[in-house]
């Protein structure tokens, strides 16, 4: 009730929803209020926004991780199936079981245009999340104490996270000016993904001693161990390229 007041009082033309329990490692200890954020908080963004007549487009952004993965290392397409297997990743797919939902209650009676975006492992200021890489490096720096890494070996779509804005805008503009349109794009780097310990030696380049890394055995069952993210369409489509690349 009050997320559907908040976008009512502001009318806006375009709900972009990033909101999210993103973490995996959190999603295995509370797997009941990452699954009730991740799928019943979408639906609530949705059905807020189809009340409110105002709004045009929602753009949902879900991850890289809602793909069926067996770690092959092939780069993921968006019509590549899609299943999760810890509960972030299964609570993303479950978000965009609402998402289709949702568009096709709008092809049948109406509405905004629902859209999706997939990206992931995206990197900058203001993130000061717990087992996220490039935050923890961070932190053990400051504290001077060692940075303890798990699964130096697995490999992530890095992205600067004002790349992926720029598509989510992009993706928005396209919807407003065309009838048809993708209803789920990939959003990631243009070359292969970095493994960790590639983004740990860019890292050690620049904090030299300071940065001093310990490794940890990981339990491979936990979290994938390769990802790669194919953004052709987005780039067909929306005319968008990453700015940076990952190094």
């Amino acid at each position: 009730e009050n997320l559907s007041k908040v976008i009512k009082d502001v009318r806006p033309s375009a709900v972009i929803h990033l909101a999210a329990q993103p973490l995996v490692l959190k999603s295995y200890q509370d797997p009941l209020e990452t699954f009730q954020t991740n799928c019943i908080g979408t639906a609530n963004v949705l059905k807020a926004a189809f009340e409110t007549p105002s709004v045009e487009i929602v753009l949902v952004i879900t991850t890289d991780k809602v793909y069926r993965n067996d770690n092959s290392g092939r780069r993921f397409v968006e019509s590549d199936p899609l299943e999760g297997k810890d509960p972030y990743s299964a609570s993303k797919v479950a978000a965009e079981a609402v998402c289709a939902a949702w568009q096709q209650m709008s092809k049948i009676s109406g509405g905004p245009k629902v859209l999706v975006a997939r990206a992931g492992n995206v990197i900058g200021g203001g993130d000061f999340a717990k087992d996220r890489l490039i935050p923890d490096a961070i932190r053990a720096i400051m504290s001077e104490q060692n940075l303890l890494v798990r699964s130096p070996k697995a490999t992530r779509p890095w992205q600067h996270v004002l790349d992926p804005l720029i598509g989510y805008i992009k993706y928005i503009e396209s919807a407003q000016s065309s009838l048809s349109i993708e209803p789920a794009l990939n959003f990631g780097p243009l070359e292969p993904s970095l493994r960790v310990d590639n983004v740990l030696e860019i890292a050690k380049e620049h904090f030299k001693e300071r940065l001093k890394v310990t490794y940890k055995e990981a339990n491979q069952e936990i979290e994938s161990q390769t990802l790669e993210l194919d953004p052709s369409c987005a780039i067909a489509k929306l005319g968008w390229r990453p700015h940076w690349n990952q190094e």
